[in-house]
Parts: structure tokens; C-alpha cells; sequence
């Protein structure tokens, strides 16, 4: 009781009583008690507020359970929230990583029309067309009836290219020179010749006809067999032997030794229609296997050369009937053609990144007259087709330089291409992606061609 009276003790008797206590409001009781002095119970305040915070008569009062419903229903809703922003921005991220871009280039080309003659000699200066001669032998056999009449010695013979790998002057070879292979066989050059002189850009060189100097079968060999170069026999040991000197270019056919087989006049013609027919579908094939990379050889630019029939024994009733083929072309270098018939639409496209297609598979035709052999030093031919200049382009460096980077800056990095590029764009997959994938693995790049008719 203490804790709750003004220090200064009173009894009943000295608390004044007000005369109309029923008229006195709560507020006014609050505040006489608080001008007395008289220290108000915290719980008495607490049952107050209560009392004036009760519900009005009639209202019913929500239940304590209905306010905890309502409370984790929120809770509900907000962590809820959270998680759908969680698996947007997850969803976000993995569409980025995830990404996939696609490349469409249009390259730059130019279609060049071909048409009109034009001439070439053996290993001409530029500007002037140059050409070079390649041959081959191909042989064919046929076995028939035979019966011996006597004996037969025939020597071995093919086609070697002299050269000059030096000398600024020309050089004559006179016919039956000596050439030794690399066995020790020894043959001779059939006619006379002039191997040309070297040049800055190459060597000088001549093709000659050889045949082994006795007769057998020994001195027959494929080109595959030989080893080394032929050396001429007179100058061996000399400074002349390291410059001039012979290759051959075919095979070494025709040395035998023994008897004679007669054949029936009507069995050897028929024999030798079937090898010459052979031989003239075989040889040009056989010649066109032997172009060297970056060289042309149009299929009429080579003449066929058939040899007269042979016979040799292969028994005491059977002969072999052999017949040879000497195939002779003129090739050109590609590069030598290109600038010849596309100089001007070549000159608009970068060194190194454009590609001429259609080149081999224009239509050359000979002048009339114009045959090709192994002495053939000029010609007269024309030309007919189209050529198409196509830009080149490294799809790993355009990869590269667009990993990682916003698509807007696409058309800066293409425009470093528009020599060889005819348009270009990048899509992203997602669309909202706006950034190309830095892993090069997700970027594909699909190249066509725009064709633009040359003048």
C-alpha cells in the first residue's frame, strides 16, 4: 500500500471527498488523482485501454485464430514472391550461358564472261601467256595366235626432257648423245634438239625422243623403277654436268631379243584395232593424272601419238601383241590464266582472299591446224565460259572477333570485311539475348554467295 501513497502520510480522515462524485469524468479523475500525487497502478491503465478498445455492443470479435490465418497467409505470398524472382533471374542467367548465335554472311562475287582467242608459247615472259609440255607412254597388249619365223632384237625406247638448269645460253644436243641412268644403262637421244636457256623464274627444257642403246628386254622400265637423272655421258666429271642434264618422262618399252612370231595378217589387224581404240580412251587419262597442282590441262590441248604393233613370242604358239601411246599436252599455270582473262575484277578483291572458280571448266578449243607435240613451241587457241571471283573469308576469325559482343557492334567488326562481304547478320536465340555467346562453340556461321555480273 505503501509504494502507491504520496510520502506524506494521511489517514481516511484528512481525504477530502468531493461533494458530486457521479459528475466527475474519467479524464478529470486522471488528472486529480495526478494533482495529488497519487500514482496510478500500470495495470489499472492497461485495463483502461482495453475497455475503450473492446468492440462496440453487437459486433462480433475476431477470433485469435483468424488473425494467425491471415498473418501466414502474407507470409505465404511474400516468400512465394521471392521464389518467382529467384527462377526468372535463374531462368535469365541459364538463356544467357545457353545461347546460341547464327552467323549469315553473303560473300562478295563476281561473274566474268569468257570469250575470244588468244595465243601462248613455251615458256614465254610475262606479261605474254606461257605453256608447258608434259607426256606420257602408255602401252597395251593383246595375246594371238602365232608360229615362229625366225628371230628378233629390238631395242627399248621412250621420251626424256633435256635441261638447262643454269646456263643463259642455249644449248644444242646433237642426235645419239649418250645418257646414262642411274643403273648404268646407257641410251641415246634419237634426233637433234637445243635445250633453251634458263631463265630468272626457270629452267630451260626440251623433250627428246631416246632408245636404249642394244636391243632386250633388260633396258624396258617404268618410271617408277628409275632412280635419279640421266647424265650425259661426254661431259661427266665436268662443271657441265651439273647443268645440263636429262629426266625421263615415260616409260621404257619395246626391248626384246628371240624369236620371231608371224601372225596372220587378219589376226594382227584386228589385234591392233582393239589396242589402238584402247589406248586412245586410256592415254588422255593417263596424261591428266600427271598435271602437277596449280597447272591446267584443257582436254583437246593434247595430241595422241599410236606406235605401229609389235609381236614378241610367249611361246611356241602365242605372240604378244603390244602397241604404245604417246600422249603430249600443253598445261597452264592457273594463276597465269587468272590474270589474263579476270585481271581488272581480281584487282577488287583483297591478295589472298578471293577464289577464281569455273577456270578449268572453260571450253578450249585449237585453231584450225594447231597440233600439240613434244616441238611444240607456240599456239593459237580460244576460249569460252565464265569465271566467278569469290570472296574468301576465315569463319574462325569472324567467330572470334564476335564472341562476347553486343550484337549492335556486329556491323562495325563486318565492315571490316566489305571487300569480301556482300551483307552479313547475327541472330541470338533466346530473342531477349542482346550479347553474342563468348563460347565460339555456340556460334555458327553459314556462308552463300551474292553473284554480281562482271563487265
Amino acid at each position: 500500500m505503501q509504494d502507491i501513497l504520496p510520502t506524506k502520510r494521511r489517514s481516511i480522515r484528512d481525504v477530502t471527498l468531493d461533494k458530486d462524485p457521479a459528475k466527475k469524468s474519467p479524464a478529470r479523475v486522471q488528472e486529480t488523482r495526478a494533482e495529488r500525487g497519487i500514482r496510478v497502478p500500470i495495470h489499472l491503465d492497461h485495463a483502461a485501454e482495453a475497455k475503450r478498445s473492446s468492440p462496440a455492443p453487437g459486433v462480433p470479435k475476431e477470433p485469435r485464430s483468424g488473425r494467425k490465418a491471415k498473418t501466414g497467409r502474407n507470409a505465404k505470398w511474400f516468400v512465394g514472391g521471392i521464389a518467382i524472382v529467384c527462377l526468372i533471374a535463374i531462368a535469365y542467367t541459364a538463356s544467357v550461358i545457353l545461347a546460341h548465335a547464327t552467323v549469315s554472311i553473303n560473300l562478295r562475287s563476281e561473274s566474268v564472261p569468257v570469250s575470244g582467242s588468244f595465243s601462248a608459247a613455251q615458256n614465254a615472259e610475262s606479261p605474254n601467256l606461257s605453256f608447258e609440255t608434259i607426256s606420257t607412254t602408255t602401252v597395251a597388249h593383246a595375246s594371238v595366235a602365232a608360229s615362229i619365223a625366225g628371230t628378233v632384237n629390238s631395242y627399248a625406247a621412250g621420251m626424256a626432257i633435256l635441261i638447262n638448269a643454269s646456263s643463259p645460253s642455249p644449248q644444242k644436243i646433237l642426235a645419239g648423245t649418250r645418257l646414262s641412268d642411274g643403273r648404268g644403262l646407257v641410251y641415246k637421244t634419237v634426233s637433234t634438239v637445243v635445250i633453251p636457256a634458263a631463265t630468272s623464274k626457270s629452267a630451260g627444257t626440251v623433250t627428246v625422243n631416246i632408245i636404249a642403246s642394244a636391243p632386250g628386254p633388260a633396258y624396258d622400265s617404268s618410271l617408277s623403277n628409275l632412280k635419279g637423272d640421266l647424265s650425259i655421258l661426254a661431259w661427266q666429271g665436268t662443271s657441265k654436268a651439273k647443268v645440263f642434264y636429262g629426266r625421263m618422262t615415260t616409260d621404257m618399252t619395246g626391248g626384246s631379243s628371240g624369236p620371231r612370231m608371224s601372225v596372220a595378217s587378219t589376226t594382227l589387224a584386228s589385234a591392233s584395232a582393239a589396242l589402238s581404240s584402247k589406248l586412245l580412251s586410256i592415254a588422255e587419262d593417263a596424261l591428266q593424272s600427271t598435271v602437277p597442282a596449280g597447272y591446267i590441262l584443257y582436254p583437246k590441248a593434247a595430241g595422241i601419238t599410236l606406235s605401229p604393233a609389235m609381236t614378241s613370242s610367249l611361246g611356241s604358239t602365242t605372240a604378244d601383241v603390244s602397241m604404245s601411246a604417246v600422249a603430249t599436252g600443253v598445261i597452264f599455270k592457273a594463276t597465269d590464266l587468272e590474270n589474263l582473262l579476270a585481271k581488272t575484277q581480281i584487282a577488287q578483291f583483297p591478295a589472298d582472299n578471293y577464289e577464281v572458280d569455273g577456270l578449268s571448266s572453260l571450253v578450249f578449243a585449237p585453231a584450225v591446224g594447231q597440233s600439240f607435240s613434244a616441238a611444240t613451241g607456240a599456239i593459237q587457241f580460244s576460249l569460252n565460259g565464265n569465271l566467278e571471283i569469290v570472296g574468301v573469308i576465315d569463319p574462325n576469325a569472324i567467330k572470334s572477333q564476335l564472341s562476347g559482343k553486343p550484337l549492335s557492334s556486329s556491323n562495325s567488326i563486318f565492315s571490316q570485311y566489305s571487300s569480301v562481304i556482300g551483307s552479313a547478320q547475327v541472330s541470338v536465340s533466346p530473342f531477349w539475348v542482346h550479347t553474342i555467346p563468348s563460347s565460339q562453340k555456340r556460334i555458327s556461321v553459314i556462308v552463300s554467295t551474292t553473284t554480281v555480273s562482271g563487265h
